[in-house]
Parts: structure tokens; sequence; C-alpha cells
């Protein structure tokens, strides 16, 4: 019997844009499938669009992902900070990292 499995990860919004962002970093990677919550599922019409369930991978690696439509104690999103790698933008959702193009491999 085999045993697989998959690293699934949590988003607090804008899980589809995180997804399209890694799989375009990363080669030999895509989005194989994804199901948006609608205006009636939990979180009500403000959670309408967002990720209910994504599968996609990452250099052939398989990965899923979902938009909870909980409010956590937690938090997901990462700091803005500047390395010598990573170059942090500040948007209107938030921040966002980009590594430059040098680093894509």
């Amino acid at each position: 019997m085999t045993i697989s499995v998959s690293t699934f990860l949590m988003f607090t919004g804008h899980g589809e844009e995180a997804i399209n962002f890694y799989t375009s970093l990363i080669p030999n990677s895509k989005l194989e499938s994804i199901t948006k919550w609608g205006a009636d599922g939990p979180g009500g019409p403000s959670r309408e669009g967002t990720v209910m369930r994504a599968a996609f991978t990452l250099n052939g690696v398989a990965f899923q992902a979902s938009d909870s439509p909980v409010k956590h104690a937690f938090d997901f999103t990462p700091r803005c900070r500047s390395s010598s790698n990573v170059t942090a933008k500040q948007s209107s959702t938030g921040c966002s990292r980009r590594w430059r193009k040098a680093d894509k491999r």
C-alpha cells in the first residue's frame, strides 16, 4: 500500500493571488484545479470568489490550498522585510514579496 501526503496551505484571503505568484516563480509549476466560495458559503457574500479548494504543483510537487472563511487568532501574512534575495513591496492588500529575477531558477 502506497501512502502519499500533500502539503496544505491555508490563507486568510488572496490565496489565488499567492498560488499564481508561486506558480509563475517556480519552473515546472501550475494550477491544477480551483473551486471558489459562492455568496452562500461560510463567511457570506464578502468571501465570495475566495478559494474553497485549490490543487497546484510547484516544480512537480503537489500542494493544496484554501482561503479560510474563519477569522483566526493567528496570522499567516509575512512581515515586510528586505534582504539580499527578497524585495518587500507594500501594496493595497498588504505585504507582497518579489524574488529578484536573477534569483529565479
